[in-house]
Parts: structure tokens; C-alpha cells; sequence
């Protein structure tokens, strides 16, 4: 953003998920502060902008401006957070509307790609041949992964054995490039470093995982229910509008065995959850389509130094 304001960079700015946007009309899912819904519009409105203005600018305003100061834009910037970080070119909303309906007070020019879906791994490779032939061996497996923040308590996953030994269930645990091989693991559950979830998840029976929005929107166009661990940034946002699409629960942390139990039960059980799961994933496009989307919008904002045509996100 400052390199547009001091030198007409063409610029647009991008919002992998939607906790960011702070909406009055649907106020975002925080950790440590909420909105909330049954509030009268205007008093959060005013709520809202107290908390920008006495929390948000006071937290990032003042660097902002420095390194402002030092480029020779002189003029301070304020409401960092609804105004300022959007880009007046257009703003790239990498989700759909039906995860994310848009807002009145969304900023504006505005354009929803979708979800780029993106694991890591090339789209159409196969798995390995060991994760293959445990998939091939019994019934679908259940995933769980403490995901790039690793937050989690330490004994996630001993709890995570015990639970699914208790439901007869299959399991696959990713945890990481840096964890020691989990000792004592029975046949009926594999290890894995990592594995590409958009090729893993379609024969699963569900996700287990903090509620980072890349898993999530990989296991929605999979079609499988996910239990959600919510510890830190939009997580907490992410899991309120995945309940509320119907497609998984939330579970508070630190984490209780016999919730856990519970929430893998009703992902195996629950048809209502497993319809729902099915409805996203017919309404999930390929990666492809997001990802050409928003290639389409940078390229002709390099083309015409502004990218104001798009529309208004209906």
C-alpha cells in the first residue's frame, strides 16, 4: 500500500479468508473481542470503530506512519484495519460467497475468486504407495493434524488414539516434519509427516485440525465433516461459519477426551452434517477456476494501472 501511495504501483489487496473484514452488518468471530449479532446495527457500528480506534490504529498506526514518515508521505493514515489496508483498486476475496456472503460495508471495489485450494502438492499426483494401501485396507480413515500453528495441547494426539479406539474407528495422524514417531501406534492408525490433504481427503471420513482456512476449504470441496480446535488468528472466525453451514462442530480448547469422542462420533453418524457436506462440495469449483479468477484480476490491473471495473460482489 505505500508503495502505491508513493509511486502509483498499481495495487490491489488480498483476504485469504474473511476474519479480517469488519463487518457491523456480520461482525467477524475474534478470540478476544466479538460484536455481537443481537446488538443494535448502529451501536455496533460505534462499537466497531471504538475498538479501531482505541485498540487496531493504536497497535499499528504509529509504525505505519513512521515508515510513512520515511518515504515522504507526510499526511498520518487512521482506521487501518476497514479503510486504509484495502486497496482503493480492488480487493481479492480468495473464498466464495456462499462461505462468506459479501457486506454492505465490506470494502469496495470488490471480487471473490473462490478458494484456490492449494495444499502443496501438484494437483492430480497420486499418494504414495504406503498411504495408498492403508486407505485400501479398511474403512475411511479419520484425519487429524495440528496444521501450521501447532497449538494444540501435547497429548492431542494420544487422546486422538485412545478416542478412536473407543469407536472402532480408522485414523491417520500428520503431525509434522519435526515430531518423533509416535510409539505403540495399533495397525488400524498411520503416521504421517505430511500428506497433500486435496488428494488425501476424498477417501476420508472426516478432518480433525485447528480450522486454518486452507484446510478447511480443502476438506469442504472433499466433502468431509470437520471437528475444528480453534487457538489463534481467524480460526475462530473460520469455525463459526463452518457451523453454521452445517458441516462440522467446534470444540473448545484445551481439549476434553470424551467432547472429542463425541464430535468423531457424530462426524461418522450425523446424515444432516454429511448432506450439508455434500451440498459445499457441489458448490466447491476447482482450484483452477479460483486461481484463474484472480489471475484474470491482477493481470488486467498490470494492464491498465486500475483495477475500479470490477463490480460490486452481489
Amino acid at each position: 500500500r505505500i508503495a502505491h501511495e508513493k509511486y502509483g504501483i498499481p495495487y490491489l489487496s488480498a483476504q485469504v479468508s474473511p476474519s479480517t473484514l469488519l463487518s457491523a452488518h456480520l461482525p467477524p468471530v475474534h478470540p478476544k473481542f466479538n460484536v455481537p449479532e443481537q446488538m443494535p446495527l448502529a451501536m455496533r457500528k460505534l462499537l466497531w470503530r471504538c475498538i479501531e480506534r482505541f485498540k487496531l490504529d493504536r497497535t499499528c498506526a504509529p509504525e505505519i506512519n513512521a515508515v510513512r514518515r520515511k518515504v515522504g508521505l507526510e499526511t498520518p493514515v487512521k482506521r487501518i484495519f476497514t479503510q486504509w489496508m484495502h486497496s482503493p483498486q480492488g480487493v481479492v476475496c480468495l473464498f466464495p460467497a456462499w462461505f462468506a456472503p459479501p457486506q454492505q460495508d465490506w470494502p469496495q471495489p470488490l471480487h471473490m475468486t473462490g478458494f484456490p485450494l492449494f495444499d502443496g502438492s501438484i494437483p492430480g499426483t497420486p499418494l504414495d504407495d504406503e498411504l495408498q494401501r492403508f486407505l485400501d485396507q479398511g474403512s475411511r480413515p479419520l484425519v487429524f493434524t495440528q496444521g501450521s500453528t501447532e497449538h494444540l495441547q501435547g497429548d492431542f494426539y494420544a487422546m486422538a488414539l485412545r478416542a478412536l479406539e473407543r469407536l472402532g474407528a480408522r485414523g491417520i495422524f500428520l503431525t509434522g516434519a519435526g515430531q518423533e514417531p509416535l510409539r505403540g501406534l495399533p495397525n488400524h492408525v498411520l503416521q504421517r509427516a505430511y500428506a497433500p490433504l486435496g488428494a488425501l481427503l476424498p477417501s476420508c471420513a472426516g478432518l480433525v485440525h485447528p480450522g486454518g482456512i486452507g484446510a478447511m476449504s480443502l476438506a469442504l470441496a472433499a466433502g468431509v465433516p470437520q471437528v475444528l480446535l480453534p487457538c489463534a488468528h481467524d480460526q475462530f472466525d473460520n469455525a463459526e461459519r463452518l457451523v453454521r453451514l452445517g458441516c462440522g462442530m467446534r470444540l473448545g480448547v484445551p481439549l476434553r477426551e470424551q467432547e472429542l469422542r463425541g464430535a468423531l462420533w457424530r462426524l461418522l453418524e450425523d446424515p444432516a452434517m454429511a448432506a450439508a457436506c455434500r451440498r459445499f462440495m457441489e458448490l466447491s469449483q476447482p482450484h483452477s477456476i479460483a486461481c484463474g479468477k484472480a489471475a484474470q484480476v491482477v493481470e488486467r490491473c498490470h494492464r491498465e494501472g486500475d483495477a475500479r471495473w470490477l463490480k460490486a460482489a452481489s
